[in-house]
Parts: C-alpha cells; structure tokens; sequence
C-alpha cells in the first residue's frame, strides 16, 4: 500500500512536469503569439483567431476520440505519440511563411495536445486516485499553470530579441529532450489487485454505463457547463494578453501580467482542490465560475486613463481569475466522476472535452470579429462575464446520478451489484 502511494504521486509529478513544458508554450502561452503573427501576417484579428479555432477543434476532437481509446488501451503510447506531435508542429509553424501552413501546423498541434494534455491527463490521475481525485486533478491544472508562469514572459523575451521563429523552435526542444523521457518512464496504469478499481480493469470501477449515462440529467448539466464556459471564459481567454497591448501595454508587461495570473493559479489550484476534496466539487465549482466571470469584467478597467484604476483592475484580475479560473479545467472531471462514476470516464471526458471545445473554437473568431466591428472588448468580456455566471447556475443544480458508485461484476448477475466506497 505505501508502495502504491508513493508510485501514484510520482506519476503525477511526471505528468505535472510533462503539462508544464507542453501546455505552457502552446494552450497557454498562445495569446503572447498572437501580435507578432498579425503584424507578420497582415489578417484581421478574426482570421488570426482562427488559429485558436482550429488548434482548439483538433484538441477536443482528438481528446475525444482519446479519451474513447483510454478505456480501452494504455495511456503511454497515445500521450508519448501527442508529445512528439506537438514539438513537430512547433517547427513546422516556425517555417510558415503564410496562414495555411500556419494553420496546419496548428492543427497538428491540437491533435498532439489533445493526446498528451489534460484529457489522458485527468484520465489515468482518476484510475490512481481513488480518494483526493479533486486535488489530483488541481495539481494537474497547476502544472499548465506552472508553465504559464515562466514560460510565456520566456517567450516574450524570446519574441522581442529573436522573433517568433526562434522562439517556437527553442521551446520545442524540451518537449523532445524531457517530456517524452518522462512519459516513456512514468507508468499510466495502477497495478492489478490494489483496490476494487484495479483487479479487472473496466469491468469492476464504479459508475453507469455509457448509455444511462448519457441519458442522465447530470451528464447533459455537465455538458452544458463546458459548452457556457467554453464560449464564456475561453474566447476572451487567448484575447488577454492582446487586450492588454491594445491598452497601452508593451507584450513584455502584457506577458508578465499574464504570468502573474498563472502564478496565483498554480498556487491556489492545489488549495481549491483540497477544499473540493472536502466541501465537495459542485459548489466548489459553481462559486469558481462566479468569481472567473467577475475575473474577466473587472480586467475591462485596465483600459483605463487612471493609472490607479488601471493598475486596481490588473490587480483584481489576477487575483479573481488567477485563483478560480483553473477550476473549469481541474473539477469538471472530478465531479464527472462525482456525479456520474468512474467506469466509462475516459469516453465522458471526452465528450465533454469536445463540448467545451466547440465553445472554445467559437469564443475566439467572435472576440475577435467583435473587436473588428467596435473596436473594443468589451462587449465580449461583457458577454464571457455573463456566460460564467450561468455556468455557476447550471454547476450549483448538479447532483450524483443513482448507482455512480455501484459496482456490477461482468461474470454475477445483476442482484450481486454491490457499493464501491470510494
């Protein structure tokens, strides 16, 4: 037993490590990209946000079909395959020389992500953590939010000296040197015999099958959830750091800001786990998209002539988004397991993963065509702001579905389904 405790926080160390050097150049880091590539690439916010859309569709389709695969097969080749995916396509992008290639660069990017990120992610910490799976899940979030912190000023150091060409090619190296090392060496599946979730596999973890579970209230609560949050907080997500610029910021301040909310992230996340873990993820969860939406209202004052008010909404921004805007990504799982079992969580998550990407490919061109038609942000702060505050309501309404911790031997008949405790 202390064998297997010690084995389930190394592997989630290696897989904090690996999201620290590949989200945090490419989900996280993206929105520092943006002005260099629409200065060198002559478009319209709305067509550069399309490298948002596209890299984000890859990712949620790709984590569907995934996470489909991870109640299936072993999590290691698929995640070690998504690593190298993600360095390939930042060498290929630093060789475009027009928006298409561009595009398919970043396309081959989203699909490396969504095998390697959160998605398989979240899946084999779940298999791992049978209890404190919330504050599993905010050490994962904390690893994104870790690369945020020193990789995007990085690469705004980067992109000052030596453009975005040099830039995507030198964060790529780790990827290749340290992240797939890791994930050869980090062993994704628990060992067989420890508790009930790990004697046969699928056939003995708790939770519906796939079918009245997609049929339950909660699951379709969930979906809901991630497609508000996914339009809400994301659209203007990857529009920060050039909201901030249009505001009179250089990139270098912009990204530290940026970072500076990443760093209150990382360290919050595992607090807001734990406290997850103890009051549980649906009100947790709720109050976290209520404070993100207040988060991304409050940052419109940064535009302000007064530096006192510019310099206040920065503050409250970094710390209303930094602190809860990691719970989205952290809890959702969590209370998916919560509400609904572990049994068929690869292919739920994964849905869900594709939910929140279609709203996460949508938020971004619409930011960015409603700046294009107004010249300001914001109406879609504004928008995001409201998004959030109905993903709260939705969030606080979800409950456990009858039989998510019932367990149903394959080989006993129906009578002989008992209650799994964890």
């Amino acid at each position: 037993m202390i064998q297997r405790e010690r084995r389930k926080w190394t592997v989630l160390g290696g897989l904090f490590l690996c999201l620290f050097l590949i989200i945090g150049p490419s989900i996280d880091s993206i929105g520092v990209y943006f002005t260099p590539l629409l200065r060198d690439f002559h478009g319209t916010r709305a067509q550069l946000s399309l490298v948002f859309s596209i890299f984000a569709a890859a990712l949620g389709i790709t984590t569907f079909f995934v996470g489909w695969m991870l109640d299936r097969v072993d999590a290691r080749p698929l995640m070690m395959a998504g690593a190298a995916a993600v360095g390939a396509a930042f060498f290929s992008a630093a060789h475009s020389h027009s928006l298409p290639p561009l595009l398919a660069s970043f396309l081959a990017m989203g699909i490396g992500v969504g095998a390697c990120g959160m998605g398989p992610s979240a899946v084999v910490a779940a298999k791992w953590f049978d209890q404190r799976r919330a504050l599993a899940m905010a050490v994962l979030v904390a690893g994104m939010s870790a690369g945020s912190v020193l990789i995007t000023p990085l690469a705004a150091r980067i992109l000052t000296l030596w453009g975005w060409r040099i830039c995507f090619k030198l964060i790529a190296i780790p990827i290749f040197v340290i992240a797939i090392p890791v994930l050869f060496a980090v062993s994704t599946s628990p060992p067989r015999g420890g508790n009930n979730a790990d004697r046969a596999g699928i056939d003995t973890l708790p939770g519906l099958e796939l079918s009245p579970a997609l049929h339950s209230g909660a699951f379709w609560k969930l979906v809901s959830v991630t497609l508000l949050t996914g339009i809400g907080m994301y659209g203007p997500f990857f529009h920060f750091i050039p909201f901030l610029i249009t505001a009179g910021y250089t990139t270098a301040n912009a990204a530290w800001i940026y970072s500076a909310k990443s760093l209150v992230s990382m360290i919050c996340g595992p607090a807001i786990g734990n406290l997850a873990d103890r009051w549980g993820c649906r009100r947790v969860l709720a109050v976290g998209n209520a404070v993100t939406g207040a988060g991304m209202l409050v940052m419109l004052g940064a535009a302000s002539p007064s530096p006192r008010i510019s310099a206040a909404a920065l503050i409250a921004f970094v710390l209303l988004y930094g602190s809860c805007g990691g719970t989205v990504v952290s809890l959702i799982p969590a209370l998916t397991v919560e509400s609904i079992g572990l049994r068929r969580f690869g292919t739920l998550s994964g849905i869900l993963l594709l939910t929140a990407t279609a709203g996460q490919s949508l938020g971004p061109p619409i930011v960015g065509k409603l700046f294009d038609l107004s010249g300001s942000y914001t109406i879609p702060f504004a928008a995001g702001f409201a998004l959030e505050i109905a993903a709260a309501f939705v969030t606080w309404r979800i409950f456990p579905v009858p039989g998510s911790t019932r367990i149903v031997a394959p080989d006993l008949p129906l009578a002989s389904a008992y209650d799994y405790p964890g």
